[in-house]
């Protein structure tokens, strides 16, 4: 979120999970894009065309699950210079194990393995719509979001088995490695945390002249995110639960009491609407919550 933060307001248009997200809930399918990429092989004439028709119009692109194509996009893309940041892998994988791969691990869970199956029945329904969308969040193919770190038979590695850390730390390696072999130097910007100069390295590509004292945005409040992300968790056990409580009382209701159906339809409706409002609402404050910390944009 930092560098999509910065992206922005240098001015460039950035495409992020927060956008793929985003654009679902509006009804263009980025997500179920993503899922038909990840099916396909790399360069796949039909893959890159749906690569070339997600990132029209945007100016730059951050995270997964487009990190995961650079490849491609440079195909695409050829004269784009290339930003790559650089952490600590220990702190990197804590960061990722604290916060987005939690929905994940959730998801494995009996229970939501069977709430995420209702969802995965009811979301075609044209009225429910959006809120599939959910439980495919949680249960994002790692094909899609954490590619590198598959096993041998497609899944992702355990990130909170601490056998597997040495295994994670070396892949989060080799793929920065990767990418320092196949951008070429004059079109590769390496940014290492704690990135006290990326205004400068990337102003210049933007056509914008940072401030000397303007301060990097670090906007990954891990608890501001985990906010979030508990509250997606919650949806995928509640809202599931509700559309089962709500068939069942609308049989019963259409058997006893046809006035009563009335009702129970009402309440279904009501919850499909606040549970609309609650994802375009959390998606809004993924990218808000950090404005009160902010400066003034550069001119």
């Amino acid at each position: 979120m930092s560098l999509l933060t910065a992206i922005e307001r240098m001015g460039g248009r950035c495409y992020h999970m927060k956008v793929v997200l985003q654009n679902t809930l509006e009804g263009r399918g980025d997500l179920y894009k993503w899922f038909r990429i990840a099916a396909l092989e790399p360069f796949d004439a039909e893959r890159l065309r749906l690569l070339r028709e997600l990132f029209a119009g945007y100016d730059a692109c951050v995270d997964a699950p487009a990190c995961y194509v650079y490849e491609e996009l440079r195909h695409l893309f050829p004269d784009a210079r290339v930003a790559l940041t650089k952490r600590d892998a220990s702190r990197w994988l804590a960061s990722v194990c604290d916060t987005v791969l939690r929905p994940h691990r959730f998801a494995q869970r009996p229970l939501v393995r069977v709430c995420m199956a209702i969802i995965d029945l009811v979301w075609r329904i044209p009225v429910v719509g959006g809120i599939g969308i959910i439980g495919k969040i949680a249960a994002l193919p790692p094909a899609v979001a954490m590619r590198p770190y598959l096993d041998e038979h497609g899944e992702l590695l355990d990130f909170y088995d601490e056998h597997n850390h040495d295994e994670i730390r070396a892949r989060y390696h080799h793929y920065i490695e990767g990418v320092e072999r196949a951008v070429p130097a004059d079109q590769l910007v390496v940014l290492e945390a704690p990135y006290e100069d990326a205004y400068r390295e990337l102003g210049p590509i933007f056509g914008v002249e940072i401030p000397a004292d303007e301060p990097w945005p670090h906007v990954n409040d891990r608890k501001d995110v985990n906010r979030s992300l508990d509250i997606v968790m919650a949806l995928l056990v509640i809202v599931p639960l509700t559309f089962v409580g709500a068939l069942l009382a609308l049989v019963y209701a259409l058997l006893t009491a046809p006035r009563l159906a009335v009702v129970v339809v009402a309440v279904v409706v009501a919850t499909i609407v606040g549970v609309r409002w609650l994802l375009r609402w959390l998606l809004a404050r993924v990218g808000q919550h950090d404005a009160a910390k902010r400066s003034p944009a550069p001119p």
